[in-house]
């Protein structure tokens, strides 16, 4: 009977069981390492974006960064006002992304053929941290490269 239906369909392929399964594995790792790909364009895109955007935040405040440090401000303690201010924009922008997340997904679980939603917590935590890490790091690393310039180079700086 199958040889009757290879005969009638041309694109029609009889394969043992083995041989189907091999192909459906096959399929997955390559759909497994496009998405792979795409989540790492993803990163880099994030990772850009960050550190442009501090950039930015940097270069518009260096006058500010300046008179604070010839006002007297140790650079440590414009690192901690950095630092301090970052992770609290951070934060919000976690928070609203989670809250953004929990609106969307509200009634996913509700669904009875689909089954409860499962939330793979360690890999959301992970998602979290580097979020955070990246808001630190991408705000942090241009401002720092804003105060390594000698301040009296820098305080006649007009906008």
């Amino acid at each position: 009977g199958l040889d009757a239906i290879v005969r009638a369909v041309p694109t029609a392929v009889v394969r043992s069981r083995a041989e189907y399964l091999d192909d459906v594995r096959a399929q997955g790792q390559e759909a497994a390492r496009a998405q792979w790909v795409i989540v790492a364009l993803m990163i880099v895109i994030s990772v850009m974006a960050a550190f442009n955007t501090g950039a930015m935040a940097a270069a518009e405040r260096r006058r500010e960064l300046v008179l604070a440090r010839l006002g007297g401000a140790t650079r440590a303690q414009v690192i901690g006002a950095l630092t301090l201010e970052s992770l609290l924009t951070t934060l919000a922008g976690i928070g609203v992304g989670i809250a953004v997340v929990l609106i969307s997904l509200a009634g996913a679980g509700s669904d009875p053929a689909g089954g409860p939603l499962v939330v793979p917590w360690d890999q959301a935590g992970l998602v979290v941290a580097g979020g955070l890490a990246l808001g630190l790091i991408g705000t942090l690393v241009p401002a720092a490269f804003v105060g390594r310039a000698r301040l009296t180079a820098l305080a006649g700086l007009r906008e």
